[in-house]
């Protein structure tokens, strides 16, 4: 089966759009194969069809400092609003080891 390449897409005479040819599709395949071997958690979860999905909790923390900063500095002062920058830094860090931590455990 003779196959010819249009724009990226390789198109064999009776019409159909291929990716990859006959012999790359096969080392794909291997590829995907061996990997599945040697690394059965990571397949799964790969071949997992929802993703898990966390409240974006950084993220929100940072949003709510930058929103809160101006008013706190604005009426309790600019020594209360550097104590909540460092109290929402101190509790960034912590929570990004913690996470961390808790994916190194399940290696």
């Amino acid at each position: 089966m003779r196959t010819t390449v249009l724009g990226g897409y390789a198109v064999n005479p009776a019409g159909e759009n291929r990716m990859l040819d006959e012999r790359d599709r096969r080392a794909l395949e291997d590829i995907e194969q061996r990997l599945c071997s040697d690394d059965p958690e990571f397949a799964r979860r790969m071949s997992a069809t929802t993703i898990p999905c966390r409240f974006p909790v950084v993220p929100a923390l940072c949003v709510m400092l930058f929103l809160a900063l101006p008013f706190v500095a604005l009426f309790l002062g600019p020594r209360v609003a550097l104590v909540l920058a460092d109290i929402i830094a101190v509790t960034v860090v912590v929570l990004l080891a913690y996470r961390s931590l808790g994916t190194r455990g399940t290696r």
